[in-house]
C-alpha cells in the first residue's frame, strides 16, 4: 500500500503528504522498512527462530512504549492509535512469554 498509494498510507491518521519529499518519504518508511522485516523474518524463520521471535517481540514493544510515551507527553490517542496500542500490547506479552519459555542452544555446539 505504501508504494502503490502512501497518501492512502497517511490518510489513515489524517495527514496530508504535501510534496514529493513526504511521498518518498512514507514509501521508504513504511513501504521499503516493511519489506525489509519481512525479508529477515523470512531468514530468520528458517535459520534462527528464536532471534525472529525476539526480533518481533522488541519490535511490538517498542511500537507500543511509543504509543505510551506519547499519551504522556502529547495526551489522549485517537481510534487509530488505542487500537494498535491494544494490538502491539497483545502481540509483544505472548512473544516475551514464548521468548523466555525457548531452551537456548550452546554456543558451540
Amino acid at each position: 500500500m505504501a508504494f502503490a498509494d502512501p497518501q492512502a498510507v497517511m490518510d489513515l491518521v489524517g495527514v496530508d503528504l504535501p510534496n514529493t519529499d513526504a511521498y518518498s518519504s512514507i514509501r521508504g518508511v513504511h513501504g521499503g522498512v516493511g519489506i525489509s522485516q519481512v525479508a529477515v523474518l523470512l531468514y530468520l524463520a528458517f535459520t534462527d527462530r528464536r532471534a525472529a521471535l525476539g526480533f518481533m517481540a522488541l519490535l511490538w514493544g517498542v511500537y507500543a512504549a511509543s504509543r505510551l510515551i506519547t499519551i504522556g507527553a502529547e495526551g489522549a490517542l485517537g481510534a487509530f492509535g488505542c487500537q494498535w496500542l491494544l494490538i502491539e500490547s497483545t502481540l509483544c506479552g505472548p512473544a516475551l512469554l514464548l521468548l523466555l519459555g525457548m531452551h537456548r542452544r550452546p554456543a558451540f555446539a
